[in-house]
């Protein structure tokens, strides 16, 4: 059985809202496709779209799925730069088979594994930066044929002629297939009743992805900085205090986060990265230290 596209749309931000939109606001294109730069120092042409917020922001925010299809990867590529990487393969009504990737990401959602079916607008993962080796961004792009099912890492280098040949302009494929008006819909909606039972009994119910910034649990102590590299559960005097969005960080009792020092100085502050193990995955975080 096919599940079949009825449009795409962004994998990040409000879709509904800003209809056709790569990057709908707050996020903005920070590297476009087909575009030539330097990818930890080695020339590269840009395979799809990196999608990012302002002042390194997005980190832990939801990506969507752009259309409906069947997860044909979801794997960490340790190793690489790719680290946490989704792909998803889709076939239009005509037969046409394309298949979106979505790279970096900090987690993927419960439930997200090969062989999965997804719905157009489905949370598949959160916005990563491949375990701090980058600015918090979602890659994503769209290939030909099965490019991504047999060979999900494909990278072209500076091969250009390769990026076109395999590659689409995902921005293009969004604004160039929108999903379907509700009163279209409407007529089409008996075809895929079926389909949809057919899903909806085959895996559980999709649950959202744990929120990068929850509510402390019971047992969460106040967390303080001790140096760059390490933090307690103690104050000192000499010490300052760990700050995530204004407000104290925390981390369960009985693990430790470590701190990692990115080397920016800027307002009388040290920043880095607080890593804190939760719910499974590993959260980063900003935090301050005075200089």
């Amino acid at each position: 059985m096919t599940f079949y596209t009825d449009g795409y749309e962004a994998p990040v931000g409000n879709a509904q809202a800003f209809p056709g939109d790569i990057a709908p606001p707050p996020w903005h294109l920070s590297l476009a496709y087909a575009v030539w730069y330097l990818l930890l120092g080695t020339a590269a042409i840009h395979t799809g779209d990196d999608m990012s917020m302002e002042a390194g922001g997005g980190l832990g925010q939801l990506v969507y799925a752009v259309a409906n299809g069947v997860v044909s990867c979801a794997r960490d590529v340790t190793g690489s730069s790719w680290r946490k990487l989704l792909v998803i393969e889709h076939t239009d009504p005509d037969g046409t088979k394309r298949y979106s990737r979505y790279g970096h990401l900090l987690a993927f959602a419960p439930g997200i594994a090969p062989g999965v079916w997804v719905r157009r607008g489905q949370i598949i993962g959160a916005v990563g930066n491949a375990d701090g080796l980058f600015y918090p961004h979602l890659h994503h792009d769209i290939a030909k044929g099965t490019l991504l099912k047999t060979n999900p890492t494909n990278w072209p280098g500076d091969n250009l002629s390769a990026v076109l040949a395999n590659y689409y302009d995902p921005a293009l494929v969004i604004r160039e297939n929108q999903p379907m008006a509700d009163d279209t819909i409407s007529q089409v909606i008996g075809l895929l009743q079926q389909a949809i039972a057919v899903l909806q009994d085959a895996q559980p119910t999709p649950q959202p992805i744990p929120d990068p910034h929850p509510e402390p649990p019971p047992d969460a102590v106040t967390m303080i900085a001790t140096d760059n590299v390490r933090v307690r559960s103690q104050a000192t005097t000499s010490s300052a205090q760990v700050v995530v969005d204004g407000l104290a960080a925390w981390v369960a009792k009985g693990t430790e986060a470590t701190i990692k020092d990115i080397g920016i100085v800027a307002n009388g502050y040290h920043w880095g990265q607080l890593y804190s193990p939760y719910q499974g995955f590993v959260a980063l975080e900003f935090f301050l230290k005075k200089a």
